[in-house]
């Protein structure tokens, strides 16, 4: 019978399968005739610290965080403060609560369902009791709530188009199997063994980046895990995060002098960045740093025009959470709140004021930020030694001549920006820059500029959240600021000056802090988004006004082969989200080592074997053997990683006695996976036999 790929049958499937995922616990497609597992521990969790219910329960739990999220931007609000700032700034407490609740529960060996429901529900009621105590103070003004979005046609299209970007993405996340590359790796499975050791606290493991690597976004992903017990809602950080990057966009916009137009057209590119719709479907984290950096953005700017500590303090607060999210982001970030902290304390001089209580506000910036990031530093400095986590962290960092390396990196990550759909382009850009190299006296490609030695190209991965570029975007940028350059100084306003600068400043700084790598081009989204307010606001005034809507139209072109063909996540075709099954999915970035693994996972489960040691390296597809080994068994799966020889083995000692019934070797795609012979069983548990295995 032929497939129905219509967007009816299509919306229908995926709402069927998160429904389903949301009732099961675990991926559709991956069930075990076993009964389905409690959340995962070594043994089952206590009825106490579980819980059970039914599909609207499990709703109900998910929409917790949302609630407080909520309750905390309603307290910024009726303290006065406008929805333009109270919106980043209630993000800002909502996630020093998760950070907070996380490592007070880790702390007592608690990350479990109940503990997690029972945080979220006392910090919703505390923000509410907060905001309704407060006085209610005059609403500061606010251009883009005050008035009636009363849109003339071509603001409205600009609105459509951005609904249904964000709607068919939206689509996708709820639709699609977690498979991005790095969430194989590292950023899921570091969640699962977080879920079963009910702690955050580093673990053996052959996979480093699994422990050291900044772990906010992964900390949203385990509440909600435990919450709804699966997956299902895994994807949804990211593309909560896109949501927040693109109205933030319009925020910095109105803040920067935009009118309506310039608010929509801000909107609008940053909706349309090729990287951001493709990781706003994705369990990556880059989405997530480029919210963050809006929110520093935005922060700092109502500290410039308005003052008042609390706005440095939660800016710092976003700071700190950026560095907990992506430490590269913080490089983008760090010119803008310099820029507003000194805007305001040079205001505050001119006009006689005591700048004594701005710089006490500034050191309680700075202690919120290192208190959201100590205990991931303390746990990496009692593993590693450095806080910042093992040697091999500094092949990110770059070295050699400052000048030399910041010039040749930005010129490399220029070009990985300008990677487009034509392999021909794509030679010409990476011509360009190699003879560049040459004319300067570069080197192209050498252990002190480059991450591990990696040879300089520009890729044709187009479609791929790891390499897009965006090359229509910084042309718009480059015509912006040529027709921003030579505008009358009247419109050249100082603070579209500064923020143009500022953009700058970031961009050169991230490219003398940290070596090139292919990678930067999705290292560098929070640049490309914060990139979006300038252009809108630079383009969307005066007779450029019909310039910037067929720039949008452009755009809105070039973003449809992102948005609807994804490398990995495709709404069309075999490989389609809504039609594949989740077990394929899991490998789209890996297609070849797929059915040989998921045999010997059949295998494991036919024989009942809940219990699995593993060894990898660092490019292991680690995160489906925990999807599909899912429900083997009451409180099952339970894996860890065995014969760790690195630094984080002693990591493992304080960890219960673990007797696997079965060793499975990852090779990360270098050759098949390899099941091999257990070591001596443990005389007190019956071990399953596996029929076939290695000796």
């Amino acid at each position: 019978m032929p497939r129905d790929y219509s967007i009816a049958a299509r919306l229908a499937l995926a709402a069927d399968r998160v429904a389903r995922e949301t009732a099961s616990g675990g991926p559709i497609g991956l069930e075990s005739r076993r009964p389905r597992a409690a959340p995962i521990g070594s043994d089952p969790a206590p009825a106490s610290v579980t819980l059970r219910g039914s599909r609207s329960v499990r709703a109900i739990l998910a929409l917790l965080p949302l609630l407080a999220l909520g309750a905390a931007m309603w307290a910024l609000r009726r303290r006065g403060w406008s929805w333009r700032f109270a919106a980043p700034g209630g993000a800002v407490v909502w996630g020093a609560s998760l950070v907070g609740l996380t490592e007070a529960l880790s702390l007592l060996g608690a990350l479990r369902p109940l503990p997690v429901a029972l945080g979220w529900s006392a910090a919703a009621f505390a923000m509410v009791a907060v905001g309704r105590r407060a006085a209610a103070p005059a609403v500061e003004t606010s251009s883009s709530v005050a008035r009636p979005l009363r849109a003339a046609g071509r603001e409205l299209l600009l609105l459509v188009l951005v609904g249904c970007v964000l709607a068919v993405t939206l689509l996708v996340a709820l639709a699609a199997t977690p498979n991005n590359f790095d969430s194989m790796l590292y950023h899921l499975p570091r969640v699962r063994h977080w879920q079963q050791q009910a702690s955050v606290a580093h673990f053996a493991t052959h996979n480093l980046k699994q422990i050291y690597f900044p772990p906010f976004a992964e900390f949203v992903v385990l509440h909600l895990r435990l919450l709804v017990g699966s997956d299902a809602l895994a994807n949804l950080v990211q593309w909560l995060a896109f949501v927040g990057a693109v109205a933030g966009s319009s925020a910095i916009a109105a803040e920067l002098g935009a009118a309506r137009q310039g608010r929509l057209v801000a909107a609008f590119v940053a909706a349309t960045i090729p990287m951001a719709i493709l990781q706003a479907t994705s369990t990556q984290t880059d989405e997530v740093a480029a919210f963050w950096a809006v929110a520093v953005v935005l922060l700092g700017l109502r500290l410039r025009r308005r003052g008042g500590g609390a706005s440095l303090v939660l800016a710092g607060g976003a700071a700190g959470l950026l560095l907990l999210t992506k430490a590269t982001g913080a490089a983008v970030a760090l010119p803008f709140l310099l820029w507003c902290t000194l805007a305001r304390l040079r205001r505050a001089r001119r006009r006689g004021v005591a700048s004594a209580p701005l710089v006490a506000a500034a050191a309680g910036a700075a202690l919120f930020a290192a208190a959201l990031v100590a205990g991931h530093a303390s746990r990496n400095a009692r593993v590693f030694g450095e806080p910042l986590g093992p040697p091999e962290f500094e092949r990110y960092l770059g070295a050699g001549p400052l000048a030399a390396t910041t010039m040749s990196n930005a010129l490399r990550n220029s070009a990985s920006l300008l990677a487009g759909p034509w392999h021909a382009w794509n030679r010409s850009v990476a011509g360009a820059t190699s003879a560049l190299h040459a004319a300067l006296a570069l080197e192209r490609r050498g252990p002190i500029t480059t991450f591990a030695d990696e040879p300089f190209r520009v890729p044709d991965r187009w479609r791929h959240e790891s390499s897009a570029g965006a090359p229509l975007h910084l042309l718009l940028f480059a015509v912006a600021a040529g027709l921003a350059w030579t505008a009358p100084a009247r419109r050249w306003r100082a603070v579209r000056r500064a923020y143009f600068l500022c953009l700058l400043s970031g961009f050169v700084l991230f490219a003398a802090l940290f070596r090139w790598q292919t990678a930067n081009a999705r290292l560098l989204l929070p640049a490309l988004v914060l990139m979006a307010p300038w252009v809108g606001t630079a383009l969307a005034g005066g007779r450029t006004r019909r310039l910037a809507l067929a720039a949008a139209l452009v755009l809105a072109v070039a973003a449809t082969p992102p948005l609807l063909a994804n490398e990995i996540r495709p709404l069309f075709g075999g490989e389609s989200v809504f039609t594949s099954p989740p077990s394929r999915q899991l490998f789209a970035g890996r297609p070849r080592e797929g059915p040989h693994l998921r045999g010997l996972l059949a295998r494991l489960r036919a024989a009942g074997c809940d219990r699995v040691g593993l060894i990898t390296n660092q490019a292991s597809y680690e995160y489906p053997v925990w999807a599909l080994l899912e429900g083997i068994s009451p409180g099952g799966p339970h894996i860890r990683h065995v014969r760790v020889r690195d630094v984080s083995a002693p990591a493992g000692a304080g960890e219960p006695p673990f007797a696997p019934c079965a060793v499975l070797r990852l090779w990360g795609g270098v050759k098949p996976a390899e099941l091999l012979a257990p070591p001596a069983p443990d005389p007190t548990r019956r071990q399953p036999a596996l029929a076939g295995a290695p000796r």
